[in-house]
């Protein structure tokens, strides 16, 4: 299944369903300015059309990815890099969960088949649960017959870590059962725990890291007035073609001499995130960057990671 595919099936099962999004849009209801509708919103209109409201947050990201239908799409082996350094969650400790809440678009697909075995990509953007006053992020995985929603909170001032770590607690907090179920639903909530940080981890690159995103249609004719939810409306970019190729060069180079005995064989040490603060304390900016993998005595190009975002931080409320 493709984005568009979940698009298009929502048409097919509930006509008219993206204009009534619409208006609700357009409703007098207060929410922060980062989301464009609550997911609350959809569950109560899927309601009164006795239809499940479980599947509001899968409405809302067709609803809103289709406004660009923009998809990233990931190079193998960078995802597989990013992969592996995910499963550092020390990396997390002090990266504030503020980064999250600035995706390039109101909702993004990134495609990363390779990621997570059995799942395409996922859809990402930022929710406002309206009930407990939560900002939340809502991670929609694409399987080939259906779609796997994970939401994870994010806690006012907290880290990436805090929140992850606070959606494992939960998801435990309400389990009372026996020693053996017990040990299921932690192994399960812990297989949960890392796929989000998987997706986190892309996420933290794309948001980070603009030197390696091209554009696959720079030269795209101007969008039309309306939509259509065809295949000519989607905009798909490149990421990390450069740095893919640099680490597929270096995993097959051929050991480097030093002069000083045999060649060494090549390897790596894993790319990590590096941030700081700038400017004065009440008008503070993060500046975060992914520092590529460091390839020791490979024969390979080299890759320059200097370019960067910077964002205003605030927390969430």
């Amino acid at each position: 299944m493709t984005p568009l595919d979940l698009v298009r099936q929502w048409t097919k099962r509930l006509p008219g369903c993206y204009d009534q999004l619409d208006e609700l849009k357009k409703a007098d209801i207060p929410w922060p300015d980062y989301c464009e509708l609550p997911i609350n919103a959809a569950c109560t209109y899927l309601a009164s059309e006795n239809m499940s409201p479980g599947e509001g947050a899968s409405l809302t990201a067709c609803w809103l990815w289709r406004q660009n239908k923009v998809i990233y799409r990931f190079d193998e082996d960078l995802t597989d890099t990013l992969a592996e350094q995910a499963e550092h969650i020390e990396d997390t400790e002090v990266l504030p969960a503020e980064l999250l809440l600035h995706p390039p678009y109101p909702a993004v697909y990134i495609k990363a088949p390779n990621l997570i075995e059995g799942r395409d990509g996922f859809f990402y953007f930022v929710d406002y649960d309206v009930n407990r006053d939560n900002t939340e992020l809502s991670i929609q995985w694409l399987m080939a017959d259906r779609v796997l929603p994970q939401i994870l909170h994010l806690i006012p001032g907290g880290t990436i870590k805090e929140c992850v770590d606070d959606m494992l607690k939960t998801v435990l907090s309400g389990v009372k059962s026996g020693p053996e179920l017990a040990s299921v639903l932690k192994e399960a909530a812990t297989l949960m725990q890392s796929e989000m940080l998987k997706a986190i981890t892309l996420l933290l690159y794309l948001v980070s890291q603009n030197a390696d995103i091209t554009d696959d249609q720079p030269y795209r004719k101007k969008r039309r007035s309306y939509i259509a939810d065809t295949k000519q409306e989607i905009h798909t970019y490149s990421v990390g073609l450069r740095i893919g190729a640099v680490i597929r060069k270096a995993a097959q180079g051929t050991a480097v001499g030093t002069g000083l005995g045999s060649p060494k064989r090549p390897h790596s040490r894993r790319g990590h995130w590096h941030h700081f603060w700038v400017g004065p304390k009440e008008d503070q900016k993060l500046i975060l960057k992914w520092l590529a993998p460091m390839y020791i005595n490979a024969d390979c190009a080299k890759f320059n990671e200097d370019d960067v975002v910077v964002y205003p931080v605030k927390a969430p409320k």
